[in-house]
């Protein structure tokens, strides 16, 4: 911190000094871009696992509501 106070002393310092200010902000700015896509990746990841197992679950229970009703409602084996 020392350094950055001393080389702000003249005009040239300074604009060193507000130059790599503008490259640390930048570095982080894009950082946070890169995070931000990362976690809508995620969260897109999680969607669509969610859609997946819904529609899984969903043909599971047509299948045993087909399975059910396939033989009609005098079906012997449906019976206690």
């Amino acid at each position: 911190m020392q350094t950055i106070q001393n080389e702000a002393q003249t005009a040239q310092g300074r604009e060193q000094v507000a130059a790599a200010a503008v490259a640390a902000a930048n570095v982080t700015t894009k950082s946070i871009q890169q995070l931000e896509q990362i976690t809508m990746a995620g969260e897109d990841a999680q969607i669509a696992y969610l859609k997946q197992k819904k529609a899984e679950k969903n043909v599971t229970a047509q299948e045993a509501a087909d399975g059910l009703f396939s033989g009609g409602t005098n079906n012997p084996s449906l019976l206690p």
